[in-house]
C-alpha cells in the first residue's frame, strides 16, 4: 500500500508485488505550503520513499508535447 498526505489530502493505493514506481493521477491540492509525507506499507512494515516528484497538470502536458519527440527517454515522476 502507497500512502500519500498533504494537507487535507490523504490519499492511498495498492501497489503491485514487484513495482518500481506509483502515480496518484487527478490528485487536487490546495494552493501554499504544507507538508509532504509518502510512504509504502508492506507485510507489517512502513518505510519511507526514494523520492517524491509533484507537477501541475499544465506543466506536465507541455513537458509531455516537449519529449513526445524523444520517447526513449525515460524520466520517473513518481515515488519509489
Amino acid at each position: 500500500m502507497a500512502e500519500f498526505r498533504l494537507g487535507d489530502v490523504r490519499l492511498r493505493q495498492q501497489v503491485e508485488p514487484g513495482a518500481a514506481a506509483v502515480t496518484f493521477a487527478n490528485v487536487e491540492l490546495r494552493r501554499g505550503t504544507g507538508r509532504l509525507e509518502a510512504e509504502l506499507r508492506f507485510g507489517g512494515s512502513t518505510v519511507g520513499v526514494n523520492f517524491v516528484d509533484v507537477e501541475k497538470k499544465q506543466e506536465q502536458r507541455a513537458r509531455n508535447r516537449k519529449t513526445s519527440s524523444s520517447r526513449g527517454q525515460k524520466r520517473s515522476r513518481h515515488f519509489q
